[in-house]
């Protein structure tokens, strides 16, 4: 690591732990900077180092925070006799020492399968615009806040849940619901379930990592619970190296005991972590994952060639779901025009796909073989 990375670490574990941060006299504040915006960061940079260079994005944060909480009362009012959760950053905020500081992209929502056009209804109502629909989760816009709304918390498409017991157990979520919330232990086990499914899929970055590192000193959380579902599950392999890596970095100490983790492996996770950003979709190691994560899974070479066609022709009822075929609601006649619109614009960017869906035997073993230090298993 060099020694911005350091001191980027080093400054989240002081904000974690409430110590002061000292800043060093040689710093690239610039290469600072580009971390802290990646791994979006910068309000608590701003908080620990008073820099101005982080300035704008600490007030940029509490304007946000502000809108958003104002939106989240009026879904609140929305959902009226309608049961619902919240997940993720809306939960997550409530145990930073600076809730305000938790940057959010999304608000995440959960309601049963049957209350989710009625829902929908109510929110396009209110002036949310859907901007897409997709299994199991729909992303609707409000005065530049994204509201995605779930009705499962894992999808039988994710590339990252081919293990049925693990899928079922996340999807009986409504078993651990009572007075308007889900127990937060199973809530906390479901975060190192989505940060394995970032981890596996598109990256992750340390906002995730410090998420838990937080929750770790701050909520409530019963342990041994975590543990024997986890077991369970298969999942504790995967959550005793991650809290290990969280120990190394934050000075957090894990609830368990410590996975091996070898040195050479620390380094190359931690830089494979900051190149990724908050959730690695710019990281090029990470563009063919979908392909080796699903060649190992079907055992089918063909998928690739497959799964890359489909992607310059979807269905009319995919397409018009989506706000750029709108034009196409009720005229299937024009579906070829809209293919050869789809196939103009995924054309320009045909070496990342080819990168993301044609994936070689060298780099599915360096992929697995990353994974299996991570005690990731693609069941």
């Amino acid at each position: 690591m060099d020694s911005e990375q350091l001191f980027f670490l080093k400054t989240l574990s002081d904000y974690i732990h409430q110590r002061k941060t000292s800043i060093p006299d040689k710093i690239d504040l610039k290469h600072l900077d580009f971390y802290a915006k990646e791994h979006q960061v910068g309000p608590i940079f701003f908080k620990q180092t008073k820099l101005d260079i982080f300035r704008d994005a600490f007030f940029q944060q509490i304007n946000l925070q502000m809108h958003q909480t104002w939106v989240m009362e009026e879904l609140n009012r929305l959902m009226d006799g309608i049961p619902y959760f919240t997940l993720k950053g809306v939960q997550v905020a409530k145990y930073y020492p600076n809730p305000e500081l938790r940057i959010m992209s999304d608000l995440d929502y959960v309601v049963h399968p049957e209350d989710k056009e009625k829902v929908c209804d109510r929110l396009i109502k209110w002036g949310a615009e859907l901007q897409k629909k997709s299994e199991g989760e729909w992303i609707f816009s409000k005065d530049a806040i994204l509201i995605e709304l779930h009705s499962a918390l894992v999808y039988d498409y994710s590339q990252a849940t081919t293990n049925i017991k693990q899928r079922d157990f996340f999807n009986s979520c409504w078993d651990y619901y009572k007075n308007g919330k889900v127990d937060f232990n199973f809530h906390m086990l479901f975060l190192f379930m989505h940060l394995r499914k970032h981890i596996m899929e598109t990256g992750v970055g340390f906002r995730q990592f410090m998420d838990i590192a937080i929750l770790k000193e701050n909520a409530q959380i019963d342990w041994d619970w975590i543990r024997t579902k986890a077991e369970e599950l298969d999942l504790f392999p995967f959550i005793k190296t991650a809290m290990s890596m969280i120990e190394k970095w934050f000075d957090v100490k894990s609830p368990f005991e410590n996975a091996t983790i070898r040195e050479s492996f620390f380094e190359s996770a931690t830089q494979h972590i900051f190149d990724d950003g908050a959730f690695g979709f710019d990281n090029i190691a990470n563009r063919n994952n979908r392909a080796i994560n699903e060649k190992k899974r079907r055992e089918n070479r063909l998928y690739g060639a497959k799964y890359f066609c489909e992607q310059f022709f979807w269905p009319y009822e995919k397409l018009i779901s989506m706000p750029e075929y709108k034009w196409l609601k009720n005229k299937k006649w024009l579906l070829p025009i809209a293919w050869g619109y789809r196939s103009i614009r995924k054309w320009k960017n045909k070496d990342v796909l080819i990168m993301r869906y044609f994936a070689t035997d060298k780099a599915v073993r360096k992929r697995y073989e990353y994974l299996d230090q991570w005690n990731i298993r693609n069941n």
